[in-house]
């Protein structure tokens, strides 16, 4: 069942135009909102059903429709997915418990928000909720704005506004670290590259990276 959700994951980052929703619903209600989604979405379809949630491939432009689904609870776009990603496993019989794995396994996952295609998932999610903010700011862009936003001299233009972000781990499987620092790495390294504004409580965008299996 997990190699279907992975094959929907890679027909999307093949496709043109197509995105994957995760959308999460009532323990129960998988088959429910996987047929509603069949009857909105067509026949062909992609759906891949797990406990509590269901994943499918649709068009971009198709997106607006994902609101009549009636049984479902919250909706996600999923980004880009990494296969056979090698960090330290704690049930590994050659596991010693030193920084210097962690610290390794840590820079790996550092490194997938350098390596993704982040700017396609930004694109698509930019356009779907109608994003009018900057979300490919420049470092000069982003400084600008710090100073406009603590200065409070005058009211900042929407389409100067720096997209502000969050990022969080969730994780399944035995690590040499915790999801606070994976999430804290990983969140970091987005800063770096597309110099957000990191804000915990008013965020416009909030990155969750899902680390499954050891």
């Amino acid at each position: 069942m997990f190699d279907k959700k992975i094959n929907i994951l890679k027909q999307a980052e093949n496709g043109v135009g197509l995105i994957t929703i995760e959308a999460t619903v009532p323990t129960g209600f998988e088959l429910v909102a996987k047929d509603e989604c069949l009857k909105l979405f067509g026949p062909d379809t992609t759906i891949y059903d797990y406990r509590g949630s269901i994943f499918f491939n649709i068009p971009i432009k198709d997106y607006n429709k994902v609101s009549k689904l009636r049984c479902i609870d919250h909706l996600f776009l999923v980004g880009p997915y990494f296969e056979n990603v090698e960090v330290f496993c704690k049930n590994n019989p050659n596991f010693e418990n030193t920084d210097v794995i962690k610290q390794n396994d840590l820079k790996l996952i550092g490194e997938l928000a350098e390596k993704g295609h982040m700017d396609t998932t930004l694109k698509a999610w930019r356009e779907m909720i109608n994003f009018k903010g900057n979300a490919f700011p420049t470092k000069e862009e982003h400084l600008n704005y710090k100073v406009a936003v603590e200065n409070k001299t005058e009211d900042v233009d929407d389409t100067k506004k720096v997209l502000k972000f969050r990022a969080t781990c969730y994780r399944s499987g035995s690590h040499t670290f915790s999801s606070m620092e994976a999430a804290t790495v990983f969140g970091g390294k987005l800063q770096d590259n597309f110099h957000w504004v990191v804000d915990l409580s008013d965020f416009d965008l909030n990155v969750v990276l899902n680390i499954s299996g050891s």
